[in-house]
Protein backbone atom coordinates (compact mmCIF):
# COMPACT_ATOMS: atom_id res chain seq x y z
CA UNK A 1 0.00 0.00 0.00
CA UNK A 2 2.80 2.59 1.11
CA UNK A 3 3.63 2.73 -2.66
CA UNK A 4 -0.01 4.14 -3.76
CA UNK A 5 -0.19 6.38 -1.33
CA UNK A 6 2.45 9.16 0.96
CA UNK A 7 2.21 11.46 3.46
CA UNK A 8 3.29 14.15 1.07
CA UNK A 9 0.43 13.04 -1.40
CA UNK A 10 -1.97 13.11 1.37
CA UNK A 11 -0.46 16.62 2.34
CA UNK A 12 -1.27 17.52 -1.58
CA UNK A 13 -4.72 17.13 -1.76
CA UNK A 14 -5.49 18.21 1.89
CA UNK A 15 -7.71 21.62 2.37
CA UNK A 16 -4.78 23.32 4.79
CA UNK A 17 -2.07 22.07 6.93
CA UNK A 18 -3.01 18.44 8.18
CA UNK A 19 -1.85 16.61 11.99
CA UNK A 20 1.27 14.75 10.49
CA UNK A 21 0.04 12.24 13.31
CA UNK A 22 -3.46 11.97 12.82
CA UNK A 23 -2.41 11.72 8.85
CA UNK A 24 0.15 9.20 9.77
CA UNK A 25 -1.80 7.07 11.75
CA UNK A 26 -4.15 6.58 8.19
CA UNK A 27 -1.29 5.32 6.66
CA UNK A 28 -0.27 3.02 9.08
CA UNK A 29 -3.25 2.01 9.21
CA UNK A 30 -4.15 1.07 5.35
CA UNK A 31 -0.30 -0.16 5.10
CA UNK A 32 -1.88 -2.97 7.54
CA UNK A 33 -5.06 -3.33 6.64
CA UNK A 34 -5.62 -1.71 3.21
CA UNK A 35 -5.06 -4.46 0.97
CA UNK A 36 -6.93 -7.08 3.03
CA UNK A 37 -10.25 -4.39 3.14
CA UNK A 38 -9.83 -3.62 -0.95
CA UNK A 39 -8.36 -0.04 -0.59
CA UNK A 40 -5.89 -0.72 -2.50
CA UNK A 41 -7.59 0.21 -5.82
CA UNK A 42 -6.94 3.75 -6.76
CA UNK A 43 -10.34 4.47 -7.23
CA UNK A 44 -11.62 2.87 -4.17
CA UNK A 45 -8.90 4.86 -1.67
CA UNK A 46 -10.13 7.92 -3.06
CA UNK A 47 -13.49 7.68 -2.08
CA UNK A 48 -12.39 6.62 1.22
CA UNK A 49 -9.80 9.80 1.47
CA UNK A 50 -12.64 12.35 0.49
CA UNK A 51 -14.86 10.42 3.50
CA UNK A 52 -12.64 10.42 6.08
CA UNK A 53 -10.78 14.17 4.91
CA UNK A 54 -13.91 15.47 5.45
CA UNK A 55 -14.68 14.14 9.08
CA UNK A 56 -11.65 14.72 10.21
CA UNK A 57 -10.68 18.93 8.80
CA UNK A 58 -8.29 17.01 6.60
CA UNK A 59 -6.79 15.41 9.40
CA UNK A 60 -6.97 18.19 11.57
CA UNK A 61 -9.10 16.09 14.12
CA UNK A 62 -8.87 12.84 15.75
CA UNK A 63 -11.79 13.42 18.21
CA UNK A 64 -14.56 15.03 18.38
CA UNK A 65 -14.36 18.25 20.36
CA UNK A 66 -17.77 18.36 22.13
CA UNK A 67 -17.51 16.76 25.14
CA UNK A 68 -20.04 13.94 24.39
CA UNK A 69 -22.77 14.73 26.13
CA UNK A 70 -25.04 14.90 23.73
CA UNK A 71 -24.58 11.19 23.34
CA UNK A 72 -25.47 10.39 26.65
CA UNK A 73 -28.83 7.96 27.16
CA UNK A 74 -28.99 7.44 23.17
CA UNK A 75 -29.70 4.22 22.99
CA UNK A 76 -29.23 3.72 19.48
CA UNK A 77 -25.92 4.41 20.17
CA UNK A 78 -25.69 1.65 22.56
CA UNK A 79 -25.03 4.46 25.68
CA UNK A 80 -27.21 2.75 28.19
CA UNK A 81 -25.23 3.44 31.40
CA UNK A 82 -24.30 6.66 32.77
CA UNK A 83 -20.99 8.38 31.40
CA UNK A 84 -21.34 6.41 28.20
CA UNK A 85 -21.81 9.30 26.24
CA UNK A 86 -18.77 11.48 27.35
CA UNK A 87 -16.86 7.93 27.26
CA UNK A 88 -17.70 6.84 23.97
CA UNK A 89 -17.82 9.42 22.19
CA UNK A 90 -16.46 10.22 18.37
CA UNK A 91 -12.61 9.16 17.91
CA UNK A 92 -10.84 8.43 14.64
CA UNK A 93 -11.13 10.27 11.46
CA UNK A 94 -14.52 9.02 11.40
CA UNK A 95 -15.41 10.19 14.88
CA UNK A 96 -16.24 6.33 16.04
CA UNK A 97 -19.11 7.03 18.27
CA UNK A 98 -20.92 5.13 21.08
CA UNK A 99 -20.71 1.50 23.01
CA UNK A 100 -22.27 0.31 19.86
CA UNK A 101 -19.73 1.19 17.69
CA UNK A 102 -16.81 0.54 20.29
CA UNK A 103 -18.02 -3.14 20.64
CA UNK A 104 -18.42 -3.54 16.83
CA UNK A 105 -15.34 -1.77 15.98
CA UNK A 106 -13.65 -4.41 18.78
CA UNK A 107 -14.93 -7.38 17.33
CA UNK A 108 -14.01 -6.90 13.89
CA UNK A 109 -10.13 -5.60 14.48
CA UNK A 110 -9.98 -8.85 16.42
CA UNK A 111 -10.21 -10.31 13.32
CA UNK A 112 -7.83 -8.34 11.90
CA UNK A 113 -5.55 -8.97 15.04
CA UNK A 114 -6.26 -11.17 17.98
CA UNK A 115 -4.20 -8.36 20.14
CA UNK A 116 -6.40 -5.83 19.22
CA UNK A 117 -7.64 -3.84 22.63
CA UNK A 118 -10.98 -3.90 24.12
CA UNK A 119 -12.05 -0.36 23.09
CA UNK A 120 -15.10 -0.62 25.27
CA UNK A 121 -12.81 -0.96 28.03
CA UNK A 122 -10.19 1.32 26.81
CA UNK A 123 -11.78 3.64 24.26
CA UNK A 124 -8.81 6.30 24.21
CA UNK A 125 -6.41 3.14 22.92
CA UNK A 126 -8.73 4.05 19.47
CA UNK A 127 -6.80 7.08 19.40
CA UNK A 128 -3.52 4.46 19.17
CA UNK A 129 -1.94 3.62 16.04
CA UNK A 130 -2.78 1.67 14.17
CA UNK A 131 -6.34 1.96 15.45
CA UNK A 132 -7.32 5.05 14.93
CA UNK A 133 -6.92 4.82 10.97
CA UNK A 134 -8.12 1.03 11.39
CA UNK A 135 -11.41 2.49 13.37
CA UNK A 136 -12.28 4.70 9.72
CA UNK A 137 -11.37 1.34 7.97
CA UNK A 138 -14.19 -0.31 9.98
CA UNK A 139 -16.51 2.23 9.45
CA UNK A 140 -15.78 1.82 5.26
CA UNK A 141 -16.17 -2.02 5.90
CA UNK A 142 -19.05 -2.18 8.07
CA UNK A 143 -19.78 0.21 10.45
CA UNK A 144 -21.55 3.10 7.70
CA UNK A 145 -25.51 2.59 7.87
CA UNK A 146 -25.72 0.17 5.25
CA UNK A 147 -23.73 -1.97 7.49
CA UNK A 148 -21.46 -2.94 4.33
CA UNK A 149 -18.22 -2.16 2.64
CA UNK A 150 -18.59 1.01 0.44
CA UNK A 151 -16.42 -0.72 -1.79
CA UNK A 152 -19.19 -1.40 -3.99
CA UNK A 153 -19.92 2.12 -4.63
CA UNK A 154 -16.68 3.38 -5.13
CA UNK A 155 -16.28 0.59 -7.69
CA UNK A 156 -19.37 2.68 -9.56
CA UNK A 157 -18.64 6.22 -8.71
CA UNK A 158 -21.02 6.51 -7.03
CA UNK A 159 -20.41 9.57 -4.49
CA UNK A 160 -23.83 10.30 -3.94
CA UNK A 161 -24.38 6.78 -2.20
CA UNK A 162 -21.14 7.11 -0.47
CA UNK A 163 -22.28 10.66 1.10
CA UNK A 164 -25.67 10.02 1.80
CA UNK A 165 -26.09 10.88 4.99
CA UNK A 166 -24.46 12.83 7.35
CA UNK A 167 -23.78 16.87 8.12
CA UNK A 168 -22.67 19.48 5.48
CA UNK A 169 -23.48 16.73 2.75
CA UNK A 170 -23.23 19.32 0.17
CA UNK A 171 -19.55 20.21 1.21
CA UNK A 172 -18.91 16.30 1.27
CA UNK A 173 -19.80 15.54 -2.37
CA UNK A 174 -17.67 18.86 -3.28
CA UNK A 175 -14.95 17.36 -1.39
CA UNK A 176 -15.11 14.04 -3.03
CA UNK A 177 -15.13 15.44 -6.72
CA UNK A 178 -12.07 17.67 -5.96
CA UNK A 179 -10.07 15.03 -4.58
CA UNK A 180 -11.31 12.64 -7.19
CA UNK A 181 -10.21 15.24 -9.81
CA UNK A 182 -7.19 15.57 -8.20
CA UNK A 183 -6.33 11.45 -8.58
CA UNK A 184 -7.75 11.75 -12.41
CA UNK A 185 -5.38 14.26 -13.20
CA UNK A 186 -2.51 13.13 -11.52
CA UNK A 187 -2.07 15.93 -9.87
CA UNK A 188 -1.55 13.95 -6.19
CA UNK A 189 -0.13 11.01 -8.17
CA UNK A 190 -3.21 8.50 -7.45
CA UNK A 191 -4.36 7.05 -10.59
CA UNK A 192 -7.79 5.44 -10.82
CA UNK A 193 -8.29 2.16 -12.05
Amino acid sequence: MSSLLTAALLRKISKGTPNAANMNSVLIALDRFGTTTGLDQPHRLAHFLSQIMHESGSFKYDQEIASGAAYEGRKDLGNTFKGDGKKFKGRGPMQLTGRRNYAAFTKWARKLDPSAPDFVAHPELVNTDPWEGASAIWYWEVGNPTDKSLNAYADQNNAEMIHQEGERRPQRLCRSARILRSCRTGHAGLRPD
